[in-house]
């Protein structure tokens, strides 16, 4: 049999019988395929179906069919589905080695994966293991929680820009006063309550009377924001 490559984290499907020679254990009864699993660096942990079957390089005899393949080393771990033919050799290749997460937000943010704090959006580049995991982002002051599924390959930098949703904002002012958010003129009022996205928002009330009042305000994900313009006057 000729050498065969694989590139890291591809599956390699050859058309061919198991060469002979090569027994793994257990064997199945049955049809068979067989599964050549290496791992970068050598050494991880192989569950197969969730039993644990050895470590890297390892050579297993299945019966054909889809199975859930989990690597564990000490740089961290990949999970994924194989599918095994008949008489054939499939071939994975994972490379375990930490990635790194980089997430842009207009508001500061606590990291958390698997309820332990990564770190926050002000340390950079964040480093974690390769594979799919599920950040918890969180901002107390803001009433901020979302959380975020994210695939992480292994030597590489994954970005992830958090778009912010809407606080509500609602002004309290004499009618006809121009409302402006962040430069742009939203409307006069009365007006109903504002979607804002949540952050530090600056609020720019203009009224032919009485003048401008210029208002920096936080505006919270979960409470409405009240901005007050000319409150010691009686109208």
């Amino acid at each position: 049999m000729g050498d065969v490559a694989w590139r890291d984290g591809d599956t390699a499907v050859i058309g061919m019988e198991a060469p002979p020679g090569e027994s793994a254990t257990p064997t199945p009864s049955g049809p068979t395929g067989r599964l050549i699993v290496e791992s970068t660096p050598r050494g991880a942990r192989v569950t197969i179906d969730g039993k644990v079957r050895g470590e890297a390089p390892l050579t297993l005899d299945l019966p054909p069919g889809r199975h859930s393949l989990r690597l564990d080393g000490s740089s961290g771990s990949i999970e994924r589905a194989v599918v095994v033919k008949d008489g054939e050799v499939t071939g994975v290749v994972e490379v375990l080695i930490p990635g790194w997460v980089a997430i842009f937000s207009r508001i500061e943010l606590d990291i958390y994966v698997g309820g332990r704090k990564l770190g926050d959006t002000a340390d950079g580049h964040l480093m974690i293991s390769p594979g799919t995991h599920e950040l918890t982002l969180v901002n107390e002051s803001l009433g901020f929680r979302q959380k975020q599924t994210l695939t992480v390959a292994p030597g590489e930098i994954t970005p992830l820009t958090v778009e912010m949703p809407n606080g509500r904002v609602r002004v309290e002012a004499p009618s006809d006063a121009e409302v402006w958010v962040e430069g742009k003129l939203v409307g006069q009022t009365p007006l109903a309550d504002l979607a804002v996205p949540i952050g530090g928002r600056e609020i720019l009330i203009k009224h032919p009377d009485f003048g401008e009042r210029r208002y920096v305000v936080d505006v919270r994900y979960d409470q409405t924001t009240v901005v007050s313009a000319w409150e010691e006057r009686s109208f």
